[in-house]
């Protein structure tokens, strides 16, 4: 491996572990393969602009949203749904990624410091059956490349699938959801964010952030979040702004995702 491969993503997702001081707690979304800033890719505009396809299925928790697909397995899904055959010149390149990803995702998760909360685990776990249920009742049969693409993102989950029980069964999957803290925390965040706008946490952004906390709280150490969801940073700041409860705990840091914001410190604000 060059040094130049060493300085680019996702090898940098060691890196940034690696190098990072606390704990390292990962949100869903760190699970997932970003699409790099120089990869020769066409940029598409994402039709989809909730976390619920047309039926109302919930998308696969590693999805962040943006105006632009942003992901490697959301951009392969696109050519899938669509099937254009322009962007399937693509596949080659999209496939390699996902590989290079997974390769330095599972070196993060059985040889560094890292864990996740239990509600992350169960999320990571519905969007895996969800994906199940809608390859198992595919239309059949599909084209060749179009079956090519349904079997690397089932590939695909199935590692993810895999790495969150490795987490589990090695003790890196934690919860403290029977904490008083937890309810607590769980409950000012909501009284404050759920009437701050159209666009408010969801249940499991409350409780992975609550879950950390409560972490953190009981091991009296300084944790680092690591996420691509604008809504932690809410939940952290809303806990930041009520006394009672920040001095509670030791520090905790949160760190962006490769994309938009390329591991940059979020909170606290310098």
């Amino acid at each position: 491996m060059t040094v130049e491969a060493n300085d680019r993503y996702p090898y940098t997702l060691k890196d940034v572990l690696k190098e990072n001081s606390f704990e390292n707690i990962l949100d869903n979304n760190m699970f997932s393969s970003f699409i790099r800033k120089d990869l020769p890719l066409p940029q598409v505009e994402d039709p989809r602009k909730t976390n619920h396809t047309g039926g109302g299925t919930p998308r696969h928790p590693e999805f962040v949203k943006a105006p632009k697909i942003n992901q490697i397995f959301s951009y392969i899904g696109y050519i899938k749904r669509t099937r254009n055959r322009t962007l399937e010149n693509y596949l080659p390149i999209l496939f390699y990624e996902l590989n290079l990803f997974m390769s330095v995702l599972e070196d993060c998760i059985f040889n560094l410091d890292v864990t996740t909360s239990e509600d992350i685990f169960q999320e990571t776990k519905r969007g895996y059956e969800n994906f199940r249920i809608c390859y198992k009742n595919r239309t059949k049969p599909e084209v060749e490349w179009i079956e090519e693409i349904w079997k690397r993102q089932k590939f695909y989950l199935e590692k993810i699938d895999m790495l969150s029980d490795t987490l589990k069964a090695r003790g890196h999957v934690f919860d403290f959801s029977g904490e008083p803290l937890f309810d607590k925390i769980v409950s000012t965040c909501k009284e404050r964010l759920e009437s701050a706008g159209d666009d408010p946490p969801d249940e499991t952004d409350y409780r992975f952030v609550a879950n950390s906390y409560v972490k953190a709280f009981c091991d009296r150490k300084p944790k680092t979040l690591w996420s691509g969801d604008k809504h932690i940073l809410q939940i952290m700041e809303c806990i930041n702004d009520d006394a009672s409860l920040k001095d509670q705990f030791p520090p905790i840091h949160l760190r962006a995702a490769y994309f938009p914001h390329h591991y940059a410190h979020l909170f606290p604000k310098a």
